[in-house]
C-alpha cells in the first residue's frame, strides 16, 4: 500500500517526456529523499511491469510525434505487443 502512495504526487513526472526529465539537476522530493528526475519515473516504474510496459509504448509514440517521423509511428504501431499493454492503451493502438 506504501507504494501506491507514491504515484499521487509524482504522475506527472511519468506523463513528462523522456527527453524534458532531468538527468543531471537534483531536487528534494519529499518521499524520494534528493534523486534525479529520471531515478523517480524509474522507481515508480518498476514497481509494476505492465505500468513500465505502457509507459514504454507511450514514450516511443511521443517520441515519433516529436520527431514528426510517420514511418517510424506507424513501425511502432504495427509491431508492439499488445498482450502486455492495458486495456486503455489497446485501444489507442
Amino acid at each position: 500500500m506504501k507504494k501506491c502512495r507514491r504515484f499521487k504526487p509524482y504522475w506527472r513526472l511519468i506523463l513528462k517526456k523522456r527527453r524534458e526529465l532531468s538527468y543531471t539537476t537534483y531536487k528534494f522530493y519529499v518521499m524520494f529523499g534528493q534523486p534525479l528526475e529520471i531515478n523517480i519515473v524509474e522507481d515508480l516504474l518498476n514497481f509494476d511491469e505492465n505500468i513500465k510496459d505502457n509507459y514504454e509504448f507511450y514514450q516511443l509514440i511521443l517520441e515519433c510525434i516529436q520527431d514528426k517521423d510517420f514511418r517510424k509511428l506507424t513501425s511502432v504501431l504495427s509491431k508492439i505487443d499488445t498482450n502486455n499493454l492495458s486495456k486503455y492503451m489497446k485501444t489507442s493502438a
